[in-house]
């Protein structure tokens, strides 16, 4: 078992388990499940309108590509620090800045007249949306234990599944009636009311306050982590699923909306039918795992992805180009990915040793939202007058997959 360099302070913040002991009420379960969803939501609320906001400002296609690209980079940095943070200061304060990050994020933006007011509203909407992706959780395992806690993490999980599935549909709705800017106001209204119910209704859940872990032991437990081939395999295996996925949310409009000429809407519908297969995927897990164990899961996951990927090749050389031809292998990706990235994510968090179970959890975070930046700015880079850039960079990120999930095997397989 590799040894753990993991300092004390992160130790205990990253580590789930019982409550403090101090009196004092529960969170409620609908605002934890709302700060969730907020921030894929004013993620994936925007993607319908990126190429009326590409038009209506004159924006290139790099320009464009950095309003995704940078709120993930922004996203994938934010969730590094949000814990130490909140066990410092406890789990409201750093929420309410989150909440107020959001609104002014999405009032920059929805007023931007250029590429640094949009991708600057942008990045401050995904400092304050990931404030609820950390906090939600953490501030369930504060009153619970671990066992006690499924339950609710369950229903937050859901909520986190169901809002990348259903928002880019809401939003080219708002697109195609109200404009692309609507979309910004949307959130900030959102955001406003979640910082009245956060600063109203939600009790502070975290009492044992603990000094933040210095730099030095932070460096020095991702070091140990990234030299671990375990590690490694698994959070690369994961993190390539992510990168395909935004890569697709990156591409698939200018492809579906510039180039086959559909509208936003009809776009956002199509994009439920592939969350679906990541859905699937994820109940095929949740009903096997615990059975057939996450080594099989995730082999099972990689043949998934090998037919999901063969078959978007076969689509696109060989079909005309239409919504089927792109988003039916993708909603086979993605069933692949809703095996891959479970399985991948949770051997991650003990590939290290039981003492790196959060410095693990926050480099996986960052690995796999620092992919989906790389991802989505190479399709800005690459997109052309077909669909292949977007067919050749999904079908890269399946090999890294394939590529990840060996090692992770072989290192599993190495005796100690």
């Amino acid at each position: 078992m590799p040894r753990s360099d993991t300092p004390p302070e992160l130790r205990a913040a990253a580590v789930g388990g019982p409550a403090d002991g101090r009196p004092g009420r529960d969170a409620p379960l609908w605002i934890l499940v709302v700060i969730t969803a907020i921030g894929p939501v004013a993620l994936n609320l925007f993607v319908p309108s990126m190429p009326a906001a590409q038009r209506g400002l004159g924006l290139s296609d790099a320009a464009i590509q950095l309003t995704l690209t940078l709120y993930l980079v922004a996203l994938a940095g934010a969730q590094l620090i949000y814990g130490p943070v909140s066990d410092r200061f406890g789990r409201k304060p750093p929420l309410i800045f989150g909440m107020l990050c959001l609104a002014l994020g999405s009032v920059v933006a929805g007023f931007a007249e250029d590429a640094v007011q949009l991708v600057s509203g942008r990045v401050l909407q995904a400092i304050g949306g990931c404030s609820g992706l950390v906090l939600g959780r953490a501030m369930i395992r504060d009153r619970h234990d671990p066992s006690e806690a499924a339950s609710r993490i369950a229903t937050v999980t859901l909520a986190m599944m169901l809002a990348p599935m259903l928002t880019p549909a809401v939003g080219g709705y708002v697109d195609q009636w109200l404009g692309w800017r609507a979309g910004f106001w949307v959130i900030t209204s959102i955001a406003a009311a979640i910082f009245v119910a956060v600063t109203l209704r939600l009790p502070e859940t975290h009492h044992d306050r603990r000094p933040m872990p210095g730099l030095a032991p932070m460096l020095r437990a991702y070091r140990g982590l990234l030299a671990d081939r375990g590690f490694l395999g698994h959070a690369g295996a994961a993190g390539f699923g992510t990168a395909a996925f935004f890569a697709f949310v990156a591409g698939a409009p200018y492809v579906i909306i510039e180039l086959m000429g559909r509208t936003p809407a009809e776009f956002g519908l199509w994009y439920i039918v592939a969350s679906g297969g990541y859905m699937i995927g994820n109940i095929i897990t949740a009903r096997l795992a615990s059975r057939v164990g996450p080594m099989r899961m995730l082999a099972a996951g990689a043949i998934a992805a090998v037919a999901g990927y063969g078959s978007l090749i076969l689509a696109a050389g060989l079909l005309p180009m239409a919504p089927m031809t792109i988003f039916l292998p993708m909603t086979g990706i993605a069933l692949a990915n809703g095996i891959i990235l479970p399985n991948a994510t949770a051997r991650a968090l003990v590939a290290g040793g039981t003492g790196n179970v959060g410095a693990a959890a926050g480099l996986a975070g960052f690995l796999q939202m620092g992919g989906g930046a790389v991802a989505s700015q190479v399709i800005g880079w690459t997109r052309g007058d077909d669909a292949w850039p977007l067919v050749f960079v999904l079908v890269g990120c399946g090999v890294g997959t394939l590529l990840c999930t060996r090692i992770a095997w072989g290192a599993e397989r190495r005796p100690g």
